[in-house]
């Protein structure tokens, strides 16, 4: 396999891209007296059954299952290449790298009102430099984005703050922590804030290449970063999603085992204090080119990823698939 040194930073252009309701109708009824919408008064039957709770809805999917063919996003130009998809936690705004010239890269978004809608306009994001900046991801709260950028000179970590979900996010900082930022090169942050963990990618030389790291903290500064030791292989191993509760991990990998290029890899585990499992290709989303940066939805069912499958790897595209019920 060949190795990629550097890959995650500034490349070529297009390559560059690897691093790259019923609220209101409950309330209303509650305000003339009545119980909310789908709850029985005490002691009564519902019609034609007994007294007793009612079924539990069926679950969005089945999480036993593989997830289904990948298709585009809805809303993208099929012609415009765009690359590490990351999600707000409703899944409405989605932020990613597109190319800007030779080598660099911005960091932009798009929104929908709803899953089945496409995507609108492609914003790009204020925070963006006249350098390379790459891999937006939002915290659970949606007020704190983080991204990376060598803007500095050697890509480092960056994070930007907004008040509310209504308001923009503010000006970028570096991420605050001992030997978070280094000389060597850091990358792909992903916030799991119920944790206080911030997962990013470094090449900081203990093996062969990119190994995923975690750091502990609040959001605005961090304490020293410990390697993920049972995700680590010799190959790149980055662009990190750890679900919020902290038992799945999706990540990219050009370890072997995959279809080829880098591919989409997942790990799982019994409980926050256990290592995770041997990782294992998403054997039913990867090709034989290049898939990366995959984002898996909070109830497991729907994986966002980018993938060169269309163009052998000359431009990207934004796509999802989701499981079965």
């Amino acid at each position: 396999m060949v190795r990629r040194r550097g890959a995650l930073l500034i490349l070529p252009p297009i390559a560059a891209l690897l691093f790259l309701q019923c609220g209101d109708d409950a309330a209303s009824d509650a305000d003339v007296g009545l119980p909310p919408r789908g709850v029985l008064p005490e002691g009564a039957a519902e019609e034609g059954g007994d007294a007793g709770p009612r079924d539990a809805a069926p679950p969005p999917c089945d999480l036993a299952k593989p997830f289904g063919a990948p298709a585009r996003l809805a809303g993208f130009d099929p012609d415009a290449s765009a690359a590490t998809p990351r999600l707000s936690p409703d899944e409405l705004t989605i932020y990613f790298t597109i190319p800007t010239g030779a080598s660099f890269a911005d960091i932009a978004k798009a929104v929908r009102t709803s899953r089945e809608d496409p995507f609108g306009a492609v914003v790009t994001l204020p925070q963006s430099s006249p350098a390379s900046d790459h891999d937006p991801s939002v915290s659970a709260d949606d007020l704190l984005m983080f991204f990376h950028s060598n803007r500095a000179g050697t890509a480092d970590l960056y994070v930007a703050a907004r008040a509310n979900r209504s308001s923009d996010f503010g000006d970028a900082s570096p991420v605050v922590g001992p030997d978070v930022n280094t000389a060597a090169p850091e990358a792909h942050a992903y916030y799991r804030q119920s944790a206080g963990e911030l997962w990013f990618a470094s090449d900081r030389g203990l093996d062969a290449g990119y190994d995923m790291y975690v750091a502990k903290g609040d959001g605005g500064a961090f304490g020293p970063p410990q390697i993920v030791a049972e995700l680590s292989s010799p190959f790149d191993d980055y662009q990190p999603h750890p679900s919020e509760d902290g038992l799945t991990v999706v990540f990219a990998s050009d370890r072997p085992g995959g279809k080829g290029a880098t591919d989409l890899f997942i790990a799982k585990r019994t409980s926050t204090s256990a290592p995770f499992s041997t990782p294992t290709p998403i054997a039913e989303v990867n090709s034989p080119n290049i898939e990366f940066a995959g984002w898996l939805s909070a109830d497991g069912c729907r994986l966002y990823f980018s993938s060169g499958r269309e163009t052998n790897d000359v431009s990207y595209g934004l796509y999802v698939a989701v499981r079965p019920r």
